[in-house]
């Protein structure tokens, strides 16, 4: 079996805040995860206003009856939109990842008040410990 040690990545820098994430330096990465966020979001932009600006999220197709002749329209989902539409997932901009919807704000207090109780019973259980 052969190795074939390919360089993937060129820029030194980049290289560099790996191997120092790798030996335990948390925050090396940090400034890489922070350029990528930002190149993320502008490719979003980008998509979404090439999106806005051609034909939309729908689109309209004629209703045609048995005999091929139109007899009405109908609007539907673009399927140049669905890419960017994973790509908003992905990046957490849907609106009920930033809890916009009324579903997603209830979700949200949920999991707020789980997250209290969960540290209440850690700083009791703490507390019990230490007495």
């Amino acid at each position: 079996m052969e190795v074939c040690l390919v360089t993937f990545v060129t820029d030194p820098a980049v290289q560099d805040a790996y191997l120092k994430a790798l030996q335990g330096d948390q925050g090396a990465l940090l400034p890489l995860v922070a350029q990528s966020l930002a190149s993320g979001h502008q490719l979003l932009d980008r998509e979404l206003k090439g999106l806005l600006e051609g034909d939309g999220f729908a689109l309209t197709e004629d209703v045609v009856s048995k005999d091929g002749e139109a007899i009405g329209e109908r609007r539907v989902a673009n399927p140049a939109a669905l890419p960017t539409l994973r790509l908003m997932e992905l990046m957490g901009a849907t609106a009920a990842q930033q809890t916009v919807t009324p579903k997603s704000r209830a979700k949200r207090g949920t999991e707020e008040a789980a997250t209290d109780l969960l540290g209440w019973l850690h700083k009791k259980r703490q507390a019990g410990a230490e007495n």
